[in-house]
């Protein structure tokens, strides 16, 4: 199965976390910037398949659009890419927001929330990374849980 990871988004979280979900072995497919010159940066950054500012080129078969755009930004978004996203889980990396901000656009949301501050230089300790995480799907609450176990489990390295 080759699974389609889009990150929509190009700054701190984006970068922090596509890297950690890199590290992990889910590699990014695809970034989403409203600056194409950010969006190719991350993307060559993550050896992403492809990059654009166009919300329209996401990626038609993905599996798991992550939204890791500013908590004003959301919602604007997420009416933007709607009609170029049928299937896909699509969650946001907000903590203030609520994932249900997410419903009147997408059949399968919800929150993939690190609570950590980021910053380009310093790479988070993942292992003592809390998250916050919602669904409206359980299969998709459960496929949160498994991602989050697995970018917060430390390699044990001789």
């Amino acid at each position: 199965m080759n699974f389609k990871l889009v990150i929509v988004g190009s700054g701190r979280v984006a970068t922090q976390l596509g890297k950690r979900l890199e590290e992990k072995g889910l590699p990014v497919s695809q970034v989403l910037s409203r600056s194409l010159k950010h969006a190719e940066k991350l993307a060559l950054a993550l050896s992403a398949d492809s990059w654009s500012d166009q919300w329209h080129e996401v990626l038609p078969n993905a599996d798991w659009v992550i939204l890791a755009v500013s908590d004003d930004a959301i919602g604007e978004v997420a009416a933007e890419l709607a009609p170029f996203v049928d299937k896909a889980l699509v969650t946001h990396t907000s903590g203030a927001t609520p994932g249900a901000v997410l419903q009147p656009f997408f059949a399968r949301y919800g929150v993939f929330y690190p609570l950590q501050s980021f910053s380009e230089e310093h790479t988070p300790d993942w292992s003592a990374v809390p998250f916050c995480l919602d669904a409206n799907v359980m299969s998709d609450l459960v496929f949160l849980e498994k991602k989050e176990k697995g970018l917060r489990k430390v390699d044990k390295s001789t």
